[in-house]
């Protein structure tokens, strides 16, 4: 993994834990326990001018419109290859002890308008992942939802595998989620639509009255109960 490199980004929250980097150090360790767990890989080390066979930062050299499209379907015009979407390909043990609980991530950006999160002060184990500001930022919607900091994203992966389901916007949590196709549901900015659920148990939303009916219905499917 290349390290340290200017993500040349024009407008960059102070928050935002890479700052105008596209990986760092901190990032690195945090990733490197999950790339490990998975059996296909067998190194993740920092890169150290090594020959690569394959660049995955490439497609930014692609002449296309970076706010449109789908971004898992950007490498397969960059390598001419294909894969089916629909399928996991993030394989690991779930944490149980999330078992009862909605899981959301939410990060600053790409928020489908009018979206408003105050509606699950009603279900009684909500917990949240992300960074603090971003806990912060939910907790004024939802006083009552709890926050699981991690110490790295394999324990992350674990709590949303393990969630009884899990509902993000753009954002890594979310990519997470989609990678093990976990029942989830999708906040989509139709501003920047370059993210969308492929495969079993993915829903996508950005209007208020169906993201209201989804939780609902995820909530209570297993024991066909309605609120």
């Amino acid at each position: 993994m290349h390290l340290n490199r200017p993500a040349n980004l024009k407008a960059v929250r102070k928050s935002h834990p890479l700052g105008n980097v596209m990986l760092n150090e901190k990032m690195f360790e945090m990733l490197q326990p999950l790339f490990l767990s998975q059996e296909s890989i067998a190194a993740c080390e920092p890169y150290r001018n090594e020959t690569v066979h394959y660049n995955l930062d490439r497609f930014r050299e692609l002449p296309i419109r970076f706010s449109r499209g789908h971004i898992a379907r950007w490498y397969f015009l960059l390598y001419a290859v294909n894969a089916d979407l629909c399928r996991p390909w993030i394989h690991l043990e779930p944490d149980r002890s999330f078992a009862d609980y909605i899981m959301v991530a939410r990060s600053a950006g790409n928020h489908a308008p009018g979206i408003d999160y105050s509606f699950l002060k009603q279900y009684r184990k909500t917990v949240f992942v992300g960074v603090e500001d971003e806990y912060d930022a939910m907790r004024c919607m939802v006083p009552g939802i709890e926050y699981h900091p991690v110490k790295d994203f394999l324990e992350l992966a674990r709590a949303i595998k393990g969630a009884k389901f899990f509902i993000g916007n753009s954002s890594f949590p979310y990519s997470l989620a989609e990678a093990m196709k976990v029942r989830r549901l999708f906040e989509m900015s139709y501003h920047c639509p370059t993210v969308m659920p492929d495969g079993i148990d993915g829903y996508e939303f950005c209007f208020q009255a169906q993201f209201e009916t989804l939780v609902e219905r995820l909530q209570y499917k297993d024991c066909g109960q309605t609120a």
